[in-house]
């Protein structure tokens, strides 16, 4: 046994380095179609599911993928269009977390508020009024065929396998995180009972996108949230919303190539001061909920730490000469708000997300 495997103490050196023994991704893969359990690293890391396959046989239930590979897959998926940096990101080693929800205002009627006292008056009472939201984690799964071909090039699967499974997961957390039914995922922005309708102008003519939809929606939006919300958008939208221009008051909206501030979240533009976020994961023009304008820290995701579980399996695919890799993303997701807000002395009902009616 070599250097990097060798036993000591019981355990084997090679589980001490993140990378298992492997410079890179690309190697790891190569090393299993190729070597299989003849390769002392890979023996070392392999493991099956249950009794129901040979235990000894690390193909049966896939090899464990060295951590640090696993982590650059989750790092890949917060990068770019991704929208969990916006949101209020906790996590769990448990199944799911149950969360107080403190949903009363300084100006209300009940809950934690502060009272003007008279000298020698006694003290008001006041106690909170607090629910709780339950919070389960859900299954996410990339799943990869891959032709033993593309595995026989190690630099290939290096740049195109991490990214691959990132998108996958990427693109249904994104749709979740504004679309989700809560029905075995996350309840998505669209849907939530605390986001706000916010109608179109009198008048206004179908396929048409306004200054006024944009500031009327911006006063929606609760005290402290005006430096933190973003407006998402269908990429449907765009023509409508450049087609404004920026206008003698810089309100409506010109080419911005940018990023969201503290993200690498890229935008097009600013609307009414605003980032303008572009996806394909909301409606299409004119109908309602093609432009949105959100608050992310009012929205909680939950994930485990380290973000990403994954394996791999050589004979899922055996007689198509191909392999597997699985990627496994567990999450939840939700406002953390149930109903909109009820500002002191206005009609006008307050929420973090709103969108826009169909025009």
């Amino acid at each position: 046994m070599n250097d990097a495997v060798r036993v000591t103490g019981g355990e084997p050196n090679l589980l001490k380095d993140p990378r298992r023994g492997f410079p890179s991704f690309g190697h790891f893969a190569h090393a299993i179609i190729h070597k299989g359990r003849s390769d002392e690293r890979l023996r070392i890391i392999a493991s099956a599911p249950s009794t129901f396959g040979d235990e000894a046989v690390g193909a049966d239930g896939g090899f464990a993928v060295p951590p640090v590979f696993a982590e650059e897959i989750f790092v890949m998926i917060l990068a770019g269009d991704s929208l969990m940096p916006l949101c209020d990101e906790q996590k769990t080693s448990a199944n799911g977390m149950i969360y107080p929800v403190d949903e009363s205002t300084p100006w209300g009627a009940n809950g934690v508020i502060a009272t003007w006292q008279s000298e020698g008056a006694s003290l008001s009472q006041l106690k909170p009024v607090l629910n709780s939201d339950n919070m389960r984690l859900h299954k996410l799964l990339a799943f990869v065929p891959l032709s033993n071909e593309l595995m026989d090039d190690a630099p290939a699967l290096q740049s195109y396998l991490p990214k691959k499974a990132a998108d996958a997961i990427n693109w249904k957390f994104n749709q979740a995180i504004l679309q989700g039914t809560g029905n075995g995922q996350p309840a998505g922005i669209l849907n939530a009972p605390c986001t706000l309708i916010q109608a179109k102008d009198s008048g206004q003519l179908t396929q048409t996108i306004s200054i006024t939809n944009a500031t009327n929606m911006l006063q929606r939006l609760p005290p402290g949230s005006h430096g933190r919300a973003v407006f998402i958008t269908n990429t449907s939208t765009l023509g409508a919303l450049l087609s404004l221009g920026a206008g003698a008051s810089g309100y409506g909206m010109s080419y911005e190539g940018d990023y969201v501030a503290g993200t690498n979240i890229p935008i097009v533009g600013r609307l009414v001061g605003r980032p303008v976020v572009p996806t394909a994961h909301l409606n299409q023009f004119s109908t309602q909920g093609d432009l949105v304008l959100a608050d992310f820290s009012y929205y909680r995701t939950l994930t485990r730490p380290g973000g990403i579980d994954t394996a791999w399996s050589l004979h899922v695919y055996f007689d198509a000469d191909a392999s597997a890799f699985r990627a496994r993303f567990r999450c939840d997701g939700m406002p953390s708000i149930r109903a909109p807000l009820s500002p002191p002395g206005g009609a006008l009902t307050y929420s973090p997300f709103i969108q826009l009616a169909a025009r």
